[in-house]
């Protein structure tokens, strides 16, 4: 009570910053809060909900998986709905963030939520989730508007490490008309930049 804006902000990027690193103490609180929440709806409310959930979603068992869809299901709120089907696609776990892709090509999410859940499973599995897009096309490309697809399907290779995506976003670009391939060499540029400086940070 009383703590100054600046303290509550970081402590914000504290507990986000080594949520994020999987530090154990964090995610074990992240853990014990949102296991609150059976019992109390109201458990995690406040201004830090979102980093606590962010927490669970990347540090995802398959059983905090289950119930962060459970909860999306069941919210009548469309803010809430759409923000927490985007965390089914945050987990480092490789198998859950495909769950999450798969569940993004049905029904269920609706065109905005399954996009933006793709792109989330992009920022840690950003290979899996370019081959994923690439061998479901038609399906992914259908998520956006006509306009948007190459820049949506090339963003998702942008996080790799791997220089093969390079030569994967080169075949991409292939198949797309001249006047729209800009964006892709745009991330193929990135990773080629990437690809010559690696050798300095490894």
């Amino acid at each position: 009570a009383g703590e100054s804006l600046p303290d509550a902000d970081l402590r914000s990027t504290l507990i986000g910053g080594f949520g994020t690193m999987g530090d154990a103490d964090v995610v074990a609180e992240a853990r014990r809060r949102f296991g609150l929440l059976a019992s109390n709806p109201k458990a995690l409310d406040g201004p830090l909900k979102t980093t606590w959930l962010n927490i669970v979603a990347r540090n995802a068992t398959k059983a905090d998986w289950d119930a962060i869809q459970a909860m999306a299901a069941a919210s009548n709120s469309a803010v809430e709905r759409q923000f927490l089907y985007t965390l089914l696609g945050r987990p480092a776990d490789a198998a859950l963030a495909k769950a999450a892709r798969d569940l993004a090509l049905t029904d269920v999410p609706g065109k905005t939520t399954s996009a933006a859940m793709i792109v989330a499973s992009a920022g840690l599995h950003a290979d899996a989730t370019y081959d994923y897009a690439l061998a479901n096309r038609a399906k992914v490309e259908a998520l956006v508007d006509a306009q948007s697809r190459v820049t949506f399907i090339a963003g998702l290779g942008s996080n790799s490490s791997d220089p093969a995506m390079i030569e994967k976003l080169k075949t991409f670009r292939a198949t797309v008309p001249a006047e729209a391939g800009r964006p892709v060499d745009r991330v193929i540029a990135v990773l080629t930049e990437k690809a010559k400086s690696r050798p300095l940070f490894a």
